[in-house]
């Protein structure tokens, strides 16, 4: 694309800092307890029944089946065993089983069997893992080279992602001879921020994020409905806090899809007190209004 250059900052490679999702020093990232935690009955059952598949997917994890060999019958023998035949597999016959509703008499005891019960694990696992994409985010740094200008998109990336933006460094070749770039300098010439991860408390780094944004015609966008995030038990997104900051660092130019513009003419009301209507007219000149999206014009 000419004139327009791409920064790659994120996901991180270094494994720690993927992992850390809380600016805390002491948090670290993990799926639940491991193989030993909640999902190991679901690893078991993955590896029982998919075999090699399950083992590819799960490198380096010896678990197998919660018991040793020794100790275990496997399940096409277990259904020839008369005590798991009776008692498990096999029709009721002592009469001493009714439903509560009906008080119909139960003959099938597949109720009693917890073979497939390794399931259940799965929805859990699967709510973990989407929580630990985030920090898996591929984060751009678009660049508008004629003017060094900066539109950052950091999608969910949170903390280990950014503090790992500290230590980039590209070497480019400038018409004045080479030119090294680091993340800090990208930072410093953004000019547009797509707040990261629906303004979330650990989404935006605040002495090694925020606070490098020192361009003063710095514009944030924030992706999030905050009635809709307190019906998901999301009271803080975006953080008060996080978006009070944000609207000092831009002046008040700061769009969110939840506030209540339909047209050019509502961003007036959104003019902080101390912005002149000169300098706020600037901004909303830039924004096109729709009823699914803003657009900014740089």
């Amino acid at each position: 694309m000419p004139g327009i250059r791409f920064w790659v900052l994120g996901p991180p490679k270094d494994e720690k800092l993927l992992k850390k999702s809380n600016p805390s020093q002491n948090t670290a990232y993990g799926l639940d307890a491991g193989p030993g935690g909640s999902q190991a009955l679901l690893i078991a059952g993955l590896k029982s029944n998919m075999g090699a598949a399950a083992g590819a997917l799960l490198p380096g994890d010896s678990l197998e089946d919660p018991f040793d060999a020794m100790y275990s019958i496997p399940m096409v023998r277990a259904e020839h065993v008369p005590f798991f035949e009776k008692r498990y597999y096999g029709d009721s016959t002592d009469g001493n089983l009714y439903e509560k509703a009906t008080s119909k008499e139960i003959h099938d005891q597949s109720w009693r069997r917890i073979d497939t019960s390794w399931m259940g694990a799965s929805e859990t696992m699967a709510l973990q893992l989407d929580s630990a994409t985030n920090n898996t985010s591929l984060v751009l740094a678009i660049e508008r080279i004629a003017t060094g200008e900066i539109l950052l998109f950091p999608g969910d990336a949170q903390a280990g992602n950014w503090l790992s933006w500290q230590d980039l460094k590209w070497e480019t070749g400038e018409a004045g001879g080479k030119k090294t770039v680091t993340g800090p300098d990208l930072l410093a010439r953004t000019i547009f921020y797509k707040v990261g991860h629906h303004g979330s408390h650990n989404a935006t780094l605040k002495a090694k994020g925020l606070e490098l944004m020192v361009n003063d015609a710095l514009v944030a966008m924030i992706p999030v409905d905050h009635e809709m995030a307190v019906k998901k038990r999301w009271g803080r997104m975006p953080l008060p806090e996080l978006v009070d900051r944000i609207k000092e660092k831009t002046h008040g130019r700061v769009l969110k899809v939840d506030d209540d513009v339909k047209a050019p003419a509502d961003l007036a009301k959104l003019k902080p007190a101390n912005v002149s209507p000169e300098d706020w007219k600037q901004f909303t000149d830039r924004v096109q209004v729709t009823d699914v999206y803003y657009e900014v014009s740089f």
